[in-house]
């Protein structure tokens, strides 16, 4: 009966691994598009987003692990929300620069600080972030 229940455990365990790696299966990781630098960023510093061709109008920051999205730029984000960005500034940029204090971002609407705790930030920008159309990715590593 215990075997049975480890094998039953094991078999959910790959299944949530499987869906969040098919998640991002339409995500690309390219550092022509987008480049993370440094790929640590410490407390008190900040990281330097390089921006390629057609990197895309939206930009949103996730811990990988947790369901927290944070939105830094979507289309349709008000004034009150106090994006980082309109879509059309992040969409001419060429280089964002992130810092602790910048990295705030629209969560269930609320702005909370993206860069609170230590750990593995993946940053997403697309042309539409709550689509299946992807985009392109790069990760950061808070320390403090």
């Amino acid at each position: 009966m215990r075997l049975l229940a480890f094998v039953l455990a094991a078999v959910a365990s790959l299944a949530v691994t499987a869906n969040a790696r098919a998640d991002d299966d339409d995500w690309s990781n390219s550092p022509k598009v987008l480049a993370c630098a440094p790929r640590v960023l410490k407390h008190g510093g900040a990281v330097t987003l390089t921006l390629g061709p057609n990197h895309g109008a939206e930009m949103a920051i996730r811990r990988p692990g947790l369901r927290d999205w944070y939105f830094l730029v979507v289309g349709d984000a008000t004034p009150a929300q106090k994006p980082l960005m309109t879509s059309q500034q992040l969409k001419a940029a060429r280089r964002v620069v992130l810092t602790e204090a910048s990295g705030s971002g629209l969560n269930d609407g609320l702005g909370d600080r993206v860069f609170s705790k230590p750990g593995r930030y993946t940053v997403y920008l697309s042309n539409k972030l709550e689509s299946e159309a992807g985009g392109n990715i790069c990760t950061i590593d808070y320390k403090r």
